[in-house]
């Protein structure tokens, strides 16, 4: 395990070598020898024949503008990225992970199809809700309007509540499978809290051709 803090740092320090040999800035003062040298350090970890290394590049963006160069280029070459928000942050809602904007290109290779199907609800109903804040804050919704405003007004709490944890909260996969599963209103079967839920499942179909 690898954690960095943080690339924004070394492409800034980066820039100042660069900019004192003579090379021209490019996009936000940043000179392109700045978005090669990205790639090749981020990309030193990973998976090869002598292991794998899992790593957390700190990405500080500028204006909580996400598609600042910086960040905009360490997103095209990772595997996902999660996104802390300064706005839940202010709320007192930790973690302060903006679920809507994290992502994850990896998630459908450790997760089951039912796994996959509760989350991509979930996400579904914050999203809608996230969409409608204002007619549903100003009270200009009428309930009965559009049937999934009114899903996801009623599962917003829930959702809330499920997203949150405190530091010294212990909260274990089977918790979180449980959890999802009740809030997203689809049911999670025991093969998917495995460890290695595609292998599980596989296990259990070639199971299942035998018996028949």
């Amino acid at each position: 395990m690898l954690m960095m803090d943080n690339v924004t740092r070394f492409a800034k320090a980066q820039r100042e070598i660069s900019l004192a040999n003579g090379e021209p800035p490019a996009q936000n003062g940043y000179t392109p020898s700045v978005f090669d040298s990205i790639p090749k350090l981020l990309e030193r970890t990973g998976t090869n024949d002598k292991g794998s290394i899992t790593a957390f590049y700190a990405v500080l963006v500028d204006g909580d503008d996400m598609n600042e160069p910086i960040a905009d280029t360490v997103r095209g070459v990772l595997d996902g990225h999660i996104v802390l928000s300064r706005k839940l942050a202010a709320s007192f809602h930790y973690p302060a992970i903006d679920v809507l904007q994290s992502i994850s290109r990896l998630s459908k290779r450790v997760t089951g199809r039912q796994t996959q199907r509760a989350y991509g609800r979930i996400r579904e109903l914050m999203a809608v809700y996230q969409n409608n804040v204002q007619v549903i804050n100003t009270g200009i919704y009428e309930k009965g309007t559009s049937p999934s405003i009114d899903a996801a007004i009623d599962k917003y709490d829930e959702i809330e509540a499920f997203l949150k944890q405190e530091e010294d909260e212990k909260c274990t996969m089977k918790d979180t499978l449980d959890a999802l599963s009740a809030v997203s209103g689809i049911e999670i079967p025991k093969e998917e809290y495995e460890e290695n839920p595609w292998q599980a499942l596989q296990d259990a179909e070639v199971a299942q051709t035998k018996n028949e």
